[in-house]
């Protein structure tokens, strides 16, 4: 008899709650439109280039994509991790992005590490 109630019961709470009974994730419009995405990452290839640690390329890819999105926090991450990582590492260019990202966004978690571990300096052994 309780197994037969307990379906009932939870209907009940979900009507009696209402909207508050829907995950804390679910948009609070229902009804808007499906969102599409309306172009591919610009950064896929700078991506992809740092995942082959390639520099030169990544920096010049990052630079040619900057006047368009300079307002963008992932851009001026990833020149500062490419000034960084280069073989001979540009500390103050680095900083410089790192900087402009976490004016843009605050609590950029990327930004936030990068610059406290180029501020730290090489790790000696």
């Amino acid at each position: 008899m309780l197994k037969a109630l307990c379906p009932l019961v939870a209907i009940g709470c979900v009507v009696l709650m209402g909207e508050h009974a829907c995950a804390a994730d679910t948009p609070s419009n229902m009804d808007a439109p499906p969102v599409v995405a309306s172009e591919p990452d610009p950064l896929l290839t700078a991506r992809q280039l740092i995942q082959a640690k390639q520099w030169p390329q990544v920096l010049a890819q990052l630079t040619n994509l900057l006047p368009r999105l300079a307002g963008n926090a992932d851009v001026h991450n990833l020149l500062g991790y490419a000034y960084r990582k280069q073989a001979t590492p540009d500390v103050d260019k680095a900083i410089e992005h790192y900087r402009r990202a976490l004016s843009i966004d605050p609590a950029h978690r990327g930004a936030q590490a990068d610059a406290e571990t180029t501020r730290q300096g090489p790790r000696t052994p």
